[in-house]
């Protein structure tokens, strides 16, 4: 990847070489101030930057000495420690949940390039590969189990297991929602926020009566489908219901509610840009996307379908509270 825009030139036949200025890029976007840096933090970005000192010849160049200082007083070596030090530094506003997230998937990403840098250098037989395949999937269930109440970790992990072993965790899936659901109940709900993973555990999903789909993937349950449902899906299908039920339990801080009297008018509770699973909600409550305010949800549409919504809007005939989560 392509992380800079322009760099020191040195021109023959001239004892001094002129600096000259460059351009950081971050999240894919160009940046010359602190104002765009702080706009554009890419955590990855930075990380790449600060550890290879080009943020350090940046802020040089640019002129910013107050934040060289800043930057050149951190002792960490730890990827956490560190952004979280840059992040002050910078005065970034961002969501601690999230940067603990990055930084893992991070560590997670590097774990994989050192096994593949390890295959290739190394020569090992197809056992060897199996096996250690098979140990670096167990190594990630493992994680979760071990991080049972840390979202961040849970939902870095979930993504790598989607993203490298998915064919594995399909035919895994009837064993881990068991593991998880007495042992991690946090890592059912974050199974629930991927397309791919909600299908292996949620029941089957239909079409309204009127043949419409509902806010996409995440469709309404008809009563005569249930019928028609895998023993399997059958159980699960019950557990979910006991573990909706218990979300203040389980999430505790990372559940989100809601409730007011407001029956005649929608009221925006959370914004466009931002996705949202319905845990569930009372008899009396109406939802539905900022995006797709054609669609009302009931609690009959939402219960046991934890559906998903970009940005959230409300109504209610008393003070029902609404339950959810940020994906």
């Amino acid at each position: 990847m392509n992380h800079l825009l322009g760099d020191d030139l040195i021109i023959p036949g001239i004892e001094m070489a002129k600096t000259v200025k460059f351009n950081l890029v971050c999240d894919g976007n160009s940046v010359r101030t602190i104002d765009e840096l702080k706009n554009n933090f890419s955590i990855e970005d930075i990380l790449y930057y600060y550890e290879n000192k080009i943020l350090h010849k940046w802020l040089t160049v640019r002129g910013y000495e107050d934040y060289l200082k800043s930057v050149e007083r951190i002792k960490s070596e730890e990827p956490i420690e560190i952004i979280t030090e840059l992040i002050m530094i910078f005065e970034v506003e961002t969501d601690k949940n999230k940067i603990e997230e990055s930084i893992y998937s991070l560590k997670l990403k590097k774990e994989k390039y050192d096994l593949l840098d390890s295959y290739i250098h190394e020569d090992k037989d197809n056992n060897i590969v199996i096996n250690n395949f098979y140990a670096g999937y167990n190594k990630l269930i493992d994680r979760v189990l071990v991080n049972s109440n840390n979202i961040s970790i849970i939902k870095s992990t979930i993504s790598t297991l989607i993203n490298n072993y998915f064919w594995l965790l399909k035919v895994d899936h009837r064993k881990v929602f068991y593991m998880f659901l007495h042992r991690a109940p946090i890592a059912i709900f974050v199974f629930l926020m991927y397309n791919e993973t909600r299908t292996l555990f949620l029941p089957k999903l239909v079409k309204d009566k009127d043949g419409n789909n509902i806010l996409d993937v995440n469709q309404i349950y008809q009563e005569r489908d249930k019928a028609f449902l895998m023993k399997d899906k059958k159980k699960m299908n019950k557990d979910l219901i006991k573990l909706a039920s218990r979300s203040k339990e389980i999430l505790g801080d990372y559940l989100k509610s809601f409730s007011k009297f407001n029956s005649e008018n929608w009221q925006e509770i959370e914004p466009s840009g931002k996705r949202f699973m319905i845990i569930n909600m009372m008899e009396g409550s109406f939802i539905r996307s900022s995006k797709q305010k054609d669609i009302e949800l009931t609690n009959q549409n939402v219960e046991n379908c934890f559906p998903i919504l970009d940005g959230i809007e409300y109504k209610s005939d008393n003070y029902f509270e609404i339950h959810y989560m940020e994906v």
